[in-house]
């Protein structure tokens, strides 16, 4: 019983601020960058549950060439459903592909690994619980709204341990600081959760 709900509390993918600097050009038809550091804070909201998650989340991603892309995340979710807490950590380590539709306009995708590991304690006890993994699919669309403003649309499917999850619809809207740094603000949802969210990217 614990593992069931433990696995419908992490049917949500990490949180993944997307933020962007779009006052610099990358590569010959592309406006967009995938070198940079994420670092991410925010609070999920799990429906009919009555309960709400801290996260803490990094991410890295490193351009492989004008197509290809890898990205890497790390998390932390902390919630309670008394008398059980929770802390979860999750990794994702994925494959992902960008192409530009139009000069303001990319689409990409990203096929992960994750997995989620987890300390719980009921009343005050620890608990023995495994962890699960799995794979994650996202899709999604980069578009500059202005020479400061870009906005990320995306879609995320989850399947862990052969069991698929409530997609995830998220939107970024995202403002270039400096030619290094952008800051953002994240809203995602899915059946099981809302997540609103801040942001600081680093490129390199």
């Amino acid at each position: 019983m614990i593992l069931i709900l433990l696995a419908s509390l992490s049917a949500s993918p990490v949180l993944q601020p997307s933020l962007t600097d779009p006052s610099r050009l990358q590569a010959p038809g592309s406006n967009f960058r995938y070198d940079f550091i994420d670092i991410g804070t925010g609070r999920e909201d799990y429906s009919g549950l009555n309960v709400e998650a801290d996260i803490l989340q990094f991410n890295a991603s490193l351009e492989l060439n004008d197509t290809w892309f890898t990205r890497f995340g790390y998390g932390m979710n902390s919630y309670e459903v008394l008398p059980l807490s929770v802390d979860q950590t999750a990794l994702q380590v994925g494959l992902g592909i960008h192409s530009m539709m139009a000069r303001q306009i990319d689409i990409y995708g990203v096929v992960s690994y994750v997995e989620y590991d987890f300390e719980t304690t009921i009343g005050g006890v620890d608990q023995n619980t495994p962890g699960i993994d799995g794979i994650s699919y996202t899709v999604g669309t980069r578009m500059h709204a202005s020479s400061w403003l870009e906005l990320d649309f995306n879609y995320t499917s989850i399947e862990v341990d052969n069991l698929e999850y409530d997609p995830r619809i998220g939107l970024t809207a995202l403002i270039g600081v400096s030619s290094a740094v952008s800051l953002g603000a994240t809203y995602s949802t899915s059946d099981d959760s809302d997540i609103l969210g801040i942001g600081l990217r680093i490129y390199f």
